[in-house]
């Protein structure tokens, strides 16, 4: 599933959501999040709900990744050009739309520039020197793209396109928004160091072989081939 969701392969995203009951799931979690343009029942969008075909806006799909940011605590958008204005209300549990450890492993897979590389590279627009959860996607006939990402800090939101909807020759999420995003995340910390979020106490770590998926029984030395 960590390879399946950082290389985009969208087979493995639809059949997760089928096992749990279809596109209702996802459509209410959707709906909890904010999204105001998913007007039709969630059957009429089927399992492609899961890979984008339903029409959202930028800034309610940013703010649904920043709710990831926040370990699953959602925040209605405050929009200000004033850098002074008075912080937003503190989020009580009332606003905890996901439960902290599923956000945190999300998180945790979208940061990790390993587990993406077989599609994109190693060294990707969605590389940066810190950690960062980032996610592109590419309408087909490449019409539009976009890159979506966030530290602790900050969430930031990258649409490209053409406002009368002609395709572009070939430009991915990764070669279009990609390189705006990266820009944006480095003049965003030049002020602030990055931070990670912290992981919950529900979750732990462990050391497997991934020729078998076995979990050594004692944590085996640094260097151990196969770990």
């Amino acid at each position: 599933l960590r390879y399946a969701l950082s290389n985009s392969l969208n087979v493995s995203a639809m059949r997760t959501l089928n096992q749990i009951g279809g596109p209702q799931p996802l459509h209410a979690l959707l709906k909890d999040l904010g999204f105001t343009t998913l007007n039709r029942p969630a059957r009429d969008y089927g399992l492609g709900l899961t890979i984008g075909n339903a029409e959202v806006t930028l800034a309610e799909l940013t703010n649904g990744f920043a709710s990831l940011a926040r370990l699953g605590q959602y925040q209605k958008i405050r929009i200000s050009q004033d850098p002074q204005s008075p912080s937003p209300p503190i989020i009580d549990n009332s606003s905890l739309i996901m439960a902290a450890p599923a956000a945190y492993m999300i998180s945790h897979i979208l940061a990790d520039n390993s587990a993406r590389s077989s599609a994109f590279g190693r060294r990707s627009a969605l590389r940066l020197p810190f950690p960062c959860a980032v996610k592109t996607g590419t309408s087909s006939d490449f019409r539009d793209n976009w890159c979506i990402g966030y530290t602790a800090e900050f969430t930031v939101g990258v649409w490209v396109g053409n406002f009368d909807n002609s395709p572009m020759r070939g430009i991915s999420g990764v070669s279009g928004a990609g390189p705006i995003f990266h820009a944006t995340m480095l003049a965003l910390h030049r002020d602030t160091a990055p931070t990670w979020m912290e992981q919950p106490a529900a979750l732990t770590q462990i050391t497997i072989d991934p020729r078998t998926g076995h979990r050594f029984i004692r944590t085996p030395a640094p260097g151990t081939p196969h770990t």
